[in-house]
């Protein structure tokens, strides 16, 4: 793997750890949850047709009985016999549609057709009839009206059609003839609606998801350059680097704090860069003083030993000189006791400029030392 490659996806890595990784993770949750969302609601919106579908065909199923009981009535009361009864419901039955091609049909209790709109069905016993997906259509519905009634999912042809279609029939029991009513519609179209709800769900979540994406990007990004600048920033001050400007101190978020933060930390590093510099400039300043000090000490030392040496020599030389006029001139003994006590007094007055010099030199040393000292401490 090639060192560009690596940082690209130690980069990746680090944008997804880090503030941008939140929100991408936020718009992945987001679209899971819209998904999700598609899902239930299309099945849920394929769950309520289906039931205003059964709900429909069990009004239409009660609409058929209670034409049927209409005819019983009237066979009880004598005003037609049975069979006349029962001819004139199948014919109203057949001639009923609803749904456009949706239609009633009439079975008994051994799954001989009574009534169909197909005339030609009429009198036959399917009761070995399938469809496609083997169901065995007369008994179903046969043996679901005699239970009080059910719903029946087979496919069968539409009239005039040779092609199944889905179809779903509610079927009910005429205990008093023995014959059950099977009210039908053909669902196809339900399949139809749930393909364009289907197909409006995926449009919204496609949509949402796009606009998601969009706005987790644009707030990742908005967010996680500004904080990778100034993290840039603080590794810049960590290393010295003090002549990058620091951005973000005019924005008025969170972000534009920790901006004005980094600000200060650069000016405070600033100021003490200069600071450290004036520090440096007067310690040089003072070493340089105390070195000019300790040179002229030095010279004034030597001056006032070499000026020792001389007072010493010259009072010896006094103090010879005032012997050798002391030995010559004895003849008079009161001008040799004047002539010795001047020459004392010489030599006395020679040691107290020395000793005078010797403390002075000491004092000078003593003067150095101390300037040596404050040089140093500062």
């Amino acid at each position: 793997m090639s060192q560009n490659a690596f940082t690209a996806r130690a980069k990746w890595a680090n944008a997804l750890m880090g503030v941008a990784g939140r929100f991408y993770a936020g718009m992945a949750f987001g679209i899971l949850a819209l998904i999700a969302l598609a899902i239930y609601g299309s099945l849920t919106i394929s769950s309520i047709l289906l039931e205003r579908k059964h709900a429909e065909l069990k009004g239409l199923a009660q609409t058929a009985t209670t034409l049927i009981a209409g005819y019983q009535e009237r066979a009880r009361k004598g005003e037609l016999s049975v069979e006349e009864a029962k001819k004139r419901a199948t014919d109203s039955l057949r001639s009923m549609r609803y749904n456009g091609n949706d239609y009633f049909v009439v079975l008994d209790y051994t799954n001989f057709v009574v009534m169909h709109p197909n005339k030609d069905t009429e009198g036959k016993n399917l009761s070995d009839v399938k469809d496609a997906n083997g169901v065995y259509v007369t008994r179903e519905q046969v043996a679901a009206g005699r239970k009080g009634g059910g719903f029946v999912n087979f496919s069968w042809p539409k009239l005039n059609e040779t092609v199944p279609s889905p179809k779903t029939v509610y079927a009910v029991s005429v205990p008093e003839w023995e014959w059950v009513v099977a009210a039908g519609m053909y669902v196809d179209d339900l399949a139809v609606l749930n393909a364009t709800y289907r197909n409006l769900f995926l449009a919204f979540v496609g949509v949402s998801a796009v606009i998601l994406i969009a706005i987790a990007f644009g707030l990742g990004r908005s967010i996680s350059r500004p904080i990778q600048k100034l993290v840039d920033n603080m590794r810049g001050l960590a290393d010295g680097d003090l002549s990058m400007t620091v951005e973000g101190t005019a924005r008025r978020d969170e972000i534009g704090v920790m901006a004005n933060a980094v600000q200060v930390f650069k000016d405070n590093a600033i100021e003490a860069r200069r600071l450290a510099a004036e520090q440096e400039a007067e310690n040089q300043a003072k070493m340089r003083r105390a070195q000019a000090l300790d040179e002229l000490t030095q010279r004034f030392e030597t001056q006032v030993s070499a000026l020792t040496q001389g007072l010493a020599s010259a009072a010896t030389e006094m103090e010879a000189t005032a012997r050798s006029m002391s030995a010559v001139a004895g003849q008079t003994s009161q001008q040799t006791m004047t002539v010795s006590s001047a020459a004392q007094q010489t030599s006395a007055n020679v040691q107290t400029v020395a000793a005078a010099t010797e403390e002075l030199s000491i004092s000078i040393r003593e003067i150095a030392s101390q300037v040596g000292q404050s040089s140093q401490v500062a």
